[in-house]
């Protein structure tokens, strides 16, 4: 009798491993997709204000860029409006140089690393100069920063 209890418990037992270890199934799935690359710019403080200038004088500001890539990039400024610059406007590119911004796109960096997701900032010196050249009048005067790829 305790023998066939304890065989009848080892085939309960035996059942139930069995039943237990094929009652599941799994799948997989593969998901597929391509990082494409991507650029972004910010340009924090948008209205620089630079209060009024006399003749011959020279102002001196600061534009605060952000800049986000996921690849090599480089990044180029210009006068976007008006077509007719009343004053030279200059900005300082990575190297030290004075760089005139006119209607066609300068260089003012190149040969950067992708950023990363928190981005990178950065500040670059600029310049107007007026002259005895310009009407007397309140000007607004819209620059452009594109981040375009580039080689590092």
């Amino acid at each position: 009798m305790i023998r066939s209890k304890f065989a009848g418990m080892v085939l309960v037992v035996c059942f139930l491993l069995l039943c237990g270890s094929t009652a599941w199934a799994e799948g997989i799935l593969t998901l597929r997709f391509e990082v494409q690359e991507g650029f972004s710019v910010s340009i924090p403080d948008n209205i620089l204000d630079l209060g009024p200038v006399v003749p011959e004088q020279t102002l001196n500001s600061e534009a605060s860029v952000t800049v986000w890539s996921n690849v090599p990039w480089a990044l180029y400024a210009r006068v976007q409006s008006p077509a007719e610059i009343p004053c030279m406007i200059e900005i300082m590119d990575m190297k030290g140089n004075w760089v005139n911004l006119t209607s066609t796109s300068r260089v003012i960096m190149s040969g950067q690393e992708s950023t990363g997701a928190d981005g990178q900032d950065f500040v670059f010196p600029m310049r107007l100069k007026s002259s005895y050249g310009e009407t007397p009048g309140t000007y607004s005067i819209q620059l452009q920063f594109t981040v375009v790829p580039g080689s590092p």
